[in-house]
C-alpha cells in the first residue's frame, strides 16, 4: 500500500474511506442541512443553532461510517483537511465524476 505523501494522495486516501455511495450521499445531505442552517443562523441571528450545523453534518456522516462503510471515522486526524476533502468529495458526486476518482482511489491503495 502507497503513503500519501502529497495533498493529492492524501485526498484519495480520504477516499478510500468513503467508497459505499450510502456513507458518500449522507455526507452530502449532511453537508446541504448544516449550509442551510449556518445561512439560516446568519439570518435571524439564532446563535444557538449553530449546534445543529455540527450535530447535523457530524451526525449524518458518522452515520455512514459506522452503519454503511464500517470503518474508522478520520475526521479528528485533520478536520481543516477532513472538511476539505469533504466538500472536494462533493463537488465530484454533484457533477458525476466521483466514480473516476474512487477507482483512482483504490488502485492508488493495493
Amino acid at each position: 500500500m502507497n503513503r500519501p505523501d502529497n495533498i493529492h494522495d492524501f485526498y484519495l486516501y480520504y477516499l478510500s474511506f468513503h467508497q459505499d455511495r450510502t456513507c458518500r450521499l449522507l455526507h452530502l445531505f449532511g453537508m446541504i442541512l448544516a449550509f442551510f442552517i449556518l445561512f439560516y443562523v446568519l439570518m435571524t441571528g439564532s446563535w444557538q443553532l449553530l449546534l445543529l450545523v455540527a450535530l447535523f453534518y457530524y451526525g449524518l456522516s458518522w452515520c455512514g461510517h459506522i452503519f454503511f462503510e464500517h470503518n474508522k471515522i478520520v475526521a479528528f486526524r485533520n478536520p481543516i483537511y477532513e472538511f476539505i476533502f469533504s466538500l472536494m468529495m462533493i463537488w465530484y458526486i454533484l457533477i458525476g465524476r466521483i466514480d473516476e476518482k474512487l477507482i483512482e482511489a483504490k488502485t492508488f491503495f493495493r
